[in-house]
């Protein structure tokens, strides 16, 4: 049921009236006498000084009523942000945990220090390995800063003529490739000379410098696996390889590292008196 609250500007009582429900009929009024103004703080329903409506719905329930309904003014709260930050700002995820190297036994490391000194020792063998033209194709542009850029003409119209028109072509193509891959490298505002430098991380400035840098660049690569066209099978397998000189001197650093000092005994040359 509906029941019709209005309160005047200034009242001096309160009359309510309670219109009799189904299952009990009865009838109730009371007055209140108006509290002290000093006592109440003023209570502002609307803008204006008139007045003013209130539509409630009551629900009789015991004997009670309870007002349910809403003014005809809606009233709506907003939610005030929250000051807290957000939590990934407050506990950013941590950097993943770093790769643990695999650790070796002492038989493993001795093992690759046999390959590697293996390898070494056919290179020294073998130093044509660093003046074959096909070793240009291993890095082309290095090989351009370091090595062709102080070829004469008549030097590299040799080296044209030992490769023969297919040599010459693929090395060309392939030196064009890796240009065009320097060029869309995440550092396009380097030249491929500057890149060249990053990559080697000198500076050169005459032939020699050049040639000696590319010698260490190929035998680090060599060293490492890099070169797919080497028969590392037969270099790691053959003691041919081995260089004596070094063997013997480990040998004995290993004898002597093992041998005891055997115990002094004797005058300490200390006078007693």
């Amino acid at each position: 049921m509906t029941t019709r609250l209005q309160r005047a500007s200034s009242p001096t009582s309160i009359l309510f009236g309670h219109i009799p429900s189904d299952p009990e009929p009865s009838s109730f009024f009371g007055t209140f006498d108006e509290p002290e103004a000093s006592k109440l703080e003023p209570i502002n329903l609307s803008e204006s000084s008139e007045a003013s409506e209130f539509e409630t719905s009551t629900e009789t329930s015991g004997g009670s009523i309870t007002p349910t309904g809403t003014p005809n003014r809606s009233v709506s709260f907003a939610t005030p942000p929250s000051s807290a930050p957000s939590p990934s700002l407050l506990s950013p995820s941590p950097p993943p945990p770093p790769i643990p190297r695999p650790t070796l036994t002492p038989a493993e490391r001795a093992h690759q220090t046999l390959i590697r000194n293996r390898r070494l020792h056919w290179l020294s063998a073998h130093p044509s390995y660093f003046t074959s033209p096909d070793l240009e194709l291993a890095d082309p542009l290095l090989y351009d800063r370091l090595i062709r850029r102080y070829m004469t003409p008549a030097e590299r119209e040799a080296q044209g003529r030992s490769r023969g028109w297919s040599g010459v072509l693929e090395a060309d193509l392939t030196r064009a490739e890796a240009k065009v891959q320097a060029l869309q490298a995440a550092d396009q505002g380097l030249s491929i000379e500057q890149r060249a430098e990053m990559a080697t991380g000198e500076m050169v400035g005459s032939r020699e410098e050049g040639e000696e840098l590319w010698r260490e660049t190929m035998t680090i690569r060599f060293l490492g696996g890099g070169d797919g066209e080497a028969d590392y099978g037969e270099i790691d397998g053959s003691e041919e390889w081995d260089d004596r000189e070094t063997i013997r001197r480990e040998e004995e650093e290993a004898w002597f590292d093992a041998e005891t000092p055997s115990e002094v005994t004797g005058d300490t040359g200390v006078l007693d008196y």
